[in-house]
Order: C-alpha cells, then structure tokens, then sequence
C-alpha cells in the first residue's frame, strides 16, 4: 500500500516578515485543501526578540528593524508548523552565537547552529551551514563571541572550514536536504542574474562531500531551479527561492510520496 502524499515548504529569506510568511503558506494550505508537515528556511530569516538584537546584526542601520519574531518569542502568536532554519549573514549575532551547536529556539522553531544535522518527524535529514563565504574567515579566523564583544562584526556572517568538517563529520549517510545560505559554485546559469561567477568554491566542495538529494539556497533574492553534478555521475536537484517581501517565488512547495519528492505549484 502506497502511503499518503505530503507536503512540505522551504522559505527564502525571510527578513523578519514572519507573518507574511505565515500568511502566504496557510494561503496555500487552504487553496489546496493540504496541510504541510513542515517547513525549512534557508537563512536571512531575522528571528529578533527586540531592538538590542536587531542591533546586533550586520546590516546598514536602516535596515536594523525589530521584525516580526518577537511576538513568536514573546508567546503572542505561534508558527503553525515545525520549522528548521539557519543563518545567513543578517541575523541576530548577539542571540544566535550563543548556540553554535544549534537549539531550538522557541517550540517547535529549531536553529540548526554554524552547521548541523536534524531529523525531520517523517524520518528524512536536513543538513545546514549558515553564513556566507568570507575568504577573510574560511580558514578558522572567525572572532570567538563574547557578551563584550563590540556588534555589529562582519567576521560573525562567515563559515569557516571548521564549520565545514564538523558538518561532514555529523553525517554518516547523504542528507536529504542541505541548506545553503551562500550559493555554491556552479548553478548560477540565470539569464539576467549577473554576468560574472557567483557562489562560492568551499559550498561547492560541500556539496560534492555530502551529495544530498536537494540543496536549497537563499541570499541572492532570486528564484533559480537547477541540477548540481558531481564527479562520480550523481547530482542534486537545487532550488533557489526569492525574499518573502518580494511574494510567491521565496517559496518552494514539495509533495513526498512513496519515497519520490517533486515540487509542486507553490501559488495553486
């Protein structure tokens, strides 16, 4: 007997429009009669609990807003499904630094840390590295986080090769989903995109170590579906989604079924 279809939704970034987001999902839910299991982010999501940790993040001073996820914190409203999510390089430093390793930051809400591995409640695995590639950073130079240290630091946005190896050793088998933050050399053939490379070699190398059967990106606010070869004839199928302020393409709906997952109309 052949199980029951589900769904699951990966986010882009999300830049603490939280509600949005919701909005937009539970819009789907209801257009389509299905319900979601859970869903997956793929950084720049900007969980804040107020203004000090807003003022911690990377970012022009304009862009410094509170967002939507203190009323998630504060209890005052609640996401509607699991979410597994990591960091990009606009985030809350002087919050998220203090789980390296991951946490789950409020029910249900779960931080997979500079790199880390979480099993999903249908049994798949998602692997995650946040941040962005900083040559300056990549060979472990990023600044231990300290209460005393000065914020906003742009060293706190960068993967490290460390950050890399711990992520490899984590993982025994090949993760069904790695999220990426920073794109991965390779898949940035986008008519329009920008007409030099993009993406990152260290993201790429990843990628060939884990060879998972989705990776899915952000940063670059643009919609992109591809497929990532590797060297021994295997490859991922990647999907890039736009920012939730910019409507339906910063989101990827996907139906499991008897072991096969595809992506599905994400505005039906």
């Amino acid at each position: 007997m052949s199980e029951k279809p589900y769904f699951f939704a990966v986010v882009g970034d999300v830049h603490g429009h939280f509600f949005k987001m919701i909005e937009m999902l539970t819009g789907w839910e209801a257009a389509t009669g299905n319900r979601l299991r859970y869903v997956l982010q793929v950084g720049d999501i900007e969980p804040h609990r107020g203004r000090e940790d807003a003022d911690s993040m990377d970012a022009p001073e304009k862009y410094r807003q509170a967002g939507d996820f203190r009323f998630f914190y504060r209890g005052e409203a609640q996401i509607p499904w699991p979410m597994v999510f990591i960091g990009g390089n606009h985030e809350p430093n002087a919050w998220l630094e203090q789980h390296p390793r991951g946490a789950e930051l409020i029910p249900g809400f779960h931080y997979l840390g500079r790199s880390g591995v979480f099993t999903l409640p249908d049994g798949l695995v998602v692997a995650g590295l946040s941040g962005i590639y900083r040559p300056s950073v990549w060979p472990d130079n990023r600044p231990a986080w300290s209460p005393e240290m000065t914020l906003p630091c742009k060293d706190l946005i960068g993967f490290t090769r460390g950050d890399i190896h711990r992520l490899i050793d984590l993982l025994d088998v090949s993760p069904d989903f790695l999220l990426l933050h920073d794109w991965p050399v390779g898949i940035d053939h986008v008519e329009g995109l920008i007409t030099e490379p993009r993406g990152n070699q260290p993201a790429r190398d990843l990628a060939e170590a884990l060879q998972p059967r989705f990776i899915f990106c952000g940063h670059l606010h643009r919609k992109h579906r591809t497929v990532l070869p590797y060297r021994n004839g295997a490859m991922s199928r990647v999907a890039c989604m736009r920012a939730v302020y910019q409507g339906w393409e910063s989101l990827a709906i996907f139906e499991g079924n008897d072991g096969e997952i595809r992506e599905v109309n994400a505005t039906q």
